[in-house]
């Protein structure tokens, strides 16, 4: 089985290019990864199993399960967290990251370059004032497609989304992203992931306001129908260790 990582790995590496790094690190920010431990969890805290090679310690992960039981040779410890909250807390405890080992997008990233992914979260605030007037959006389409990526990978945070041009009452026109019924307290994350996925794609420059409404606000329908619609994939709830939380490493 081919996965994100395997195809943005071997893009980057096709590319040699600045875009194909940056896409690539992107993809192990927003995957889930099973980070290998040297023994079981324990009131939220793991000891992940540390490799020392020549470029320094680390903690070895991988995309899939099976991958990482073939690499310890069957049953293992481990633990489920996003490559997000992952760079985090490796970077904290001036780690390395060994990802995929035995796959085809087998790699090494070195302490400095888990520093540098950790640091890439670029901050979008929320919108609190309501736009005068509602235009259909003018964003160039390669944005407009980066938009569709991202938002077709988030999945369960809200019903839908438009994307339209607002107009305030200082007579600035923005980009607005309006998210529809929004699941409670996601709000921040969902803003900063549209503003990294801008960040990850080289365009730095674009600006894009986010907004959060109900489906019952009288403005929603005036988005529906001069917005750009997206609809988000929906999950029924499964249970099971929450990676937005991830425990703590030593």
């Amino acid at each position: 089985m081919t996965t994100r990582i395997d195809e943005a790995f071997a893009v980057m590496n096709l590319s040699d290019s600045d875009a194909g790094r940056l896409r690539y690190y992107e993809t192990i920010l927003e995957s889930e990864l099973f980070l290998l431990l040297n023994a079981e969890l324990n009131d939220d805290v793991a000891t992940p199993r540390i490799f020392n090679i020549e470029e320094g310690d680390f903690a070895c992960a991988f995309d899939t399960e099976l991958r990482l039981a073939e690499f310890a040779g069957g049953e293992a410890q481990f633990i489920e967290v996003s490559g997000r909250n992952l760079s985090t807390l490796l970077n904290e405890g001036e780690l390395g990251l060994a990802i995929n080992f035995g796959a085809p997008s087998e790699n090494v990233l070195p302490p400095e370059v888990i520093s540098w992914m950790s640091a890439q979260k670029s901050e979008a605030e929320e919108v609190n004032a309501r736009p005068e007037e509602i235009r259909p959006p003018s964003l160039p389409e390669d944005v407009v497609c980066v938009l569709d990526r991202k938002l077709a990978g988030m999945v369960g945070f809200a019903n839908h989304a438009y994307l339209a041009d607002a107009v305030y009452d200082t007579g600035a026109q923005m980009s607005l992203l309006a998210f529809i019924d929004v699941v409670a307290g996601s709000e921040e994350a969902m803003a900063n992931t549209i503003s990294e996925a801008l960040h990850f794609s080289g365009f730095e420059a674009v600006s894009i306001d986010v907004m959060f409404l109900d489906a019952s606000d009288p403005i929603a329908a005036v988005f529906a129908k001069h917005g750009l619609r997206f609809d988000l994939p929906r999950v029924e709830p499964t249970g099971g260790t929450d990676s937005s939380q991830p425990p703590k490493l030593v």
